[in-house]
């Protein structure tokens, strides 16, 4: 109560059981008697030296203490303020403004029984005669601990929901509803944005700033969705992609108050989708080449059985095709798993077991260059065959033939092509064969029926040239 209500209440100059009054209080110029004992938790009415006047109940109960103890002193030096000196120093000041014409109001600690302090909502307020002369002051304070207790969960409330706002690992936004003068959606506001939006998204100083703003192009379908969720009430999770911003969205969208609002939790999932995409290619991918090579397996296994004159020869020749075929798989997947082989490396692989101590008699000549796996696997075959046949017949069957195996990218019609090159020298004659052998016919198919390419040889009176020509 301000000390306009306390004239009003004071006007026929008799206070209340339980108010104490000074002597002095009770002249003409101080029947101010203060009526607060059942409206104020404290109230004293202090002359304009700050000196206690009136003082009730409540306050002298807060302090455990007499009207005879606090009357005619300082109001500063009173039990409820002597626990501070600087709260003292404080008070003096701010009833020296009051003394001036001055309302004083905010929020106190004043001790009570116990040495406990008690919040209050503290007022200092001069009180004027009919001239609007100062004649004396009003303190007066209501309890306001609970209220501040409520305010200190409340802030550690918003701290504890800040540090998740702002540690977890999500994109987070709180948005409302921006309509056109006929009262229809047009667009959202981001109101508020945590640290982890801007990577999210990929969208800079995103906070004040409006969607289609900051997204030229952005599809209708957001602003569909959140209307839904801020004005309608329903709250969605969902995935979408956003072709405007070249990203997919796990959302979590939820309306809050007021209405129009909502606040929306969210990853970006680009990065898994493509995964997904690729372990899907992937899958399709070994399906297709576990299929591929089952055939060529049984293919193998089929003609080996037919040409092969006893079992053991039939186990030796087919187990050397099978072996190329792993080898392949093993320097195609070396590679980081990413299914590309290096040509260098598959050469070696296949050659490396059949090929001359001698290091002058193998030389291979080339670029680095990277296959698919299909494309390793069926050279890999192409190779097991040419270098068996030297082995048996041909440039590593004596103690001097020479294996000459270059390779080299050409471009036709704009593709690229690998040549390879074998040209063995040394070796025994190489006459044309009587018939074509099997592995002449795996060579053959696999070249130009798996790998749409092309195979010549040539028996010269040196030795055996083979040219194959795949494009990459």
């Amino acid at each position: 109560m301000d000390a306009k209500g306390l004239n009003a209440l004071d006007r026929r100059g008799n206070a209340p059981a339980g108010t104490h009054r000074s002597a002095a209080s009770r002249g003409p110029a101080g029947r101010g008697a203060s009526l607060l004992d059942h409206i104020m938790a404290f109230a004293a009415r202090l002359d304009t030296d700050g000196r206690v006047l009136d003082v009730n109940q409540p306050a002298l109960e807060l302090g455990d203490t007499s009207g005879d103890d606090v009357l005619g002193k300082p109001f500063w030096e009173c039990f409820w303020w002597s626990y501070d000196p600087a709260i003292q120093s404080e008070l003096r000041e701010e009833i020296r403004q009051a003394a001036n014409g001055v309302t004083i109001r905010r929020d106190a600690e004043c001790r009570m029984t116990g040495d406990r302090l008690v919040a209050i909502d503290f007022q200092l307020a001069p009180r004027r005669d009919e001239s609007g002369r100062v004649v004396d002051l009003v303190a007066s304070g209501v309890d306001i601990t609970e209220r501040k207790a409520s305010e200190r969960r409340l802030a550690a409330s918003e701290a504890r929901l800040r540090s998740v706002f702002t540690s977890i690992d999500q994109g987070y936004c709180l948005c409302e509803i921006e309509t056109d003068e006929a009262g229809c959606p047009i667009d959202y506001r981001f109101v508020e944005v945590n640290p982890l939006f801007e990577e999210m998204t990929g969208l800079h100083d995103a906070q004040g700033r409006t969607a289609f703003d900051l997204v030229p192009g952005l599809e209708r379908h957001w602003l569909d969705d959140y209307v839904r969720v801020a004005l309608d009430g329903e709250t969605l999770r969902f995935e979408s992609e956003s072709e405007a911003m070249g990203r997919v969205f796990d959302v979590f969208a939820a309306p809050v108050e007021p209405r129009g609002h909502f606040v929306l939790v969210f990853k970006d999932i680009t990065k898994t989708k493509e995964d997904e995409k690729h372990r899907a290619l992937l899958a399709g991918e070994l399906n297709h080449r576990v299929k591929n090579s089952l055939a060529t397996i049984q293919a193998m296994a089929n003609h080996t059985l037919r040409t092969a004159s006893d079992l053991d020869s039939f186990g030796q020749v087919f187990s050397g095709r099978l072996q190329a075929m792993a080898s392949a798989h093993d320097v195609t997947f070396s590679k980081d798993g990413e299914g590309a082989a290096d040509l260098h490396s598959l050469i070696e692989a296949q050659l490396g077991p059949h090929a001359p101590s001698e290091p002058e008699r193998l030389r291979l000549d080339g670029p680095r260059i990277n296959l698919a796996s299909t494309l390793a696997h069926g050279l890999a075959l192409a190779l097991h065959e040419l270098v068996t046949n030297a082995s048996k017949y041909g440039a590593f069957s004596n103690e001097a033939g020479i294996l000459d195996l270059g390779w080299t990218l050409e471009r036709q019609d704009g593709d690229r092509v690998l040549v390879l090159t074998w040209r063995e020298s040394g070796g025994p004659p190489a006459p044309p064969p009587e018939r074509e052998g099997f592995g002449t016919q795996l060579i053959t198919a696999t070249v130009k029926h798996s790998l749409g390419g092309e195979f010549h040889r040539e028996f010269k009176r040196e030795g055996l040239l083979v040219t194959i020509r795949v494009p990459l």
